[in-house]
């Protein structure tokens, strides 16, 4: 090989001295053009010699001048060239497949804990923390946590309202159904005073104008309202034809959510509270040992006009966040989920939890963040 790069090199020198190129200022605009020129006629005489490996050409062009780089590029691919057979006999195959085994496997929790990260969570605000709030899957407080995360769902088809399990506000912690995210947990005030909190249920982000046609139903205490982004005309999205009233006896306000009519029942979405916020309440004179549940349900509803092909991959993140206030507060709306870090309230918490007394109602006060993928109609 080196006697083949050799020769071709001495017959390039004599085919380019016999081309006639014009004399230029080096560092120019017209000599990075002559270069680019010699090297183009350079590249093409090689290939007729038999010469088509790029190392050589970069290693023949860099001892005729013609490089652009001062010669970075064709020294790069000389030293890979003559090394990398060095570098795999060193290490050994074994150790070269451990080591992209190892890559792969980091990319692979990085990734995990990314999806884990923005599945569906559960996290008390700062201020929620301060006066004592605990998060428990379970009715029982048996684990009190400062932080929850549900399942997920990577990839959803659309589904309509009776889909879902007529028992998706009586199961605990995170019980998703097909193609719909579900999640129950629960709130109590362990503090030592009584107090109030809001919530909002916000709709973080989007691609594909997904949201539109994402449903969501909240319980809060048993009783529950179904939200969706309002239709096009500016009205309440509207369901009709059911042989049943789904979900109307844990209805909030049955005749606002529900009528019948020829026979069959229909259903009254109540729209988004803004672009971005789904929906938004307050809860007032939290005593000391109260406790009240929550249930989120989030589907893709199939039979919402703006459910077709072209909202097909989309994904949707949604947040439901809780902290301290009054109804006074409540116009104001909460943007985002607090990341606080939780170490500085430790010691009040474990002081508030040593003097807590209370009954064993059922509440909550949190941030949860959902998120959705569509896989279209």
């Amino acid at each position: 090989m080196p006697l083949l790069k050799k020769k071709g090199r001495e017959q390039k020198d004599t085919e380019l001295s016999r081309q006639s190129f014009p004399e230029t200022e080096p560092g120019t605009r017209a000599d990075r053009k002559r270069i680019k020129a010699q090297r183009k006629v350079l590249r093409r005489e090689l290939r007729e010699k038999g010469i088509t490996k790029r190392s050589e050409f970069e290693t023949i062009a860099r001892d005729l001048g013609l490089v652009l780089d001062d010669g970075k590029k064709a020294r790069l691919l000389v030293f890979l060239q003559f090394h990398w057979l060095k570098l795999l006999s060193a290490l050994g195959l074994k150790s070269l497949i451990l080591l992209f085994a190892a890559i792969l496997t980091g990319l692979f929790l990085i990734s995990a804990l990314a999806d884990k990260a923005g599945s569906f969570t559960v996290n008390l605000t700062a201020d929620m923390l301060k006066a004592g709030y605990v998060l428990s899957e379970t009715r029982d407080f048996t684990r009190e946590e400062s932080r929850l995360f549900s399942e997920e769902i990577e990839e959803v088809n659309n589904i309509t309202l009776e889909d879902i399990g007529a028992e998706v506000d009586d199961v605990d912690g995170p019980h998703n159904g097909n193609n719909y995210i579900a999640y129950s947990f629960y709130i109590k005030n362990v503090g030592t005073a009584v107090s109030s909190y809001n919530y909002y249920l916000n709709l973080e982000s989007e691609t594909m104008n997904v949201g539109s046609a994402i449903w969501l139903m909240l319980f809060e205490d048993g009783r529950q309202i179904i939200y969706a982004k309002e239709s096009a005309d500016g009205n309440p999205e509207e369901l009709y034809g059911f042989r049943t009233a789904p979900f109307g006896e844990s209805a909030y306000d049955y005749d606002k959510q529900y009528y019948e009519e020829g026979g069959k029942y229909g259903v009254i979405t109540t729209p988004f509270a803004t672009d971005s916020v789904v929906a938004q309440g307050t809860v007032s004179d939290v005593a000391v040992g109260e406790a009240h549940k929550y249930t989120v349900v989030i589907w893709v509803e199939g039979n919402d006009p703006e459910c077709t092909n072209d909202i097909f991959g989309g994904y949707a993140k949604f947040s439901m966040d809780f902290n301290r206030g009054t109804e006074q507060d409540n116009g104001s709306i909460f943007q985002g989920v607090f990341r606080t870090e939780y170490e500085d309230y430790t010691p009040d918490y474990s002081e508030a939890q040593e003097t807590a007394v209370g009954s064993t109602d059922e509440s909550t006060s949190e941030s949860t963040s959902a998120s959705l993928d569509s896989a279209g109609k």
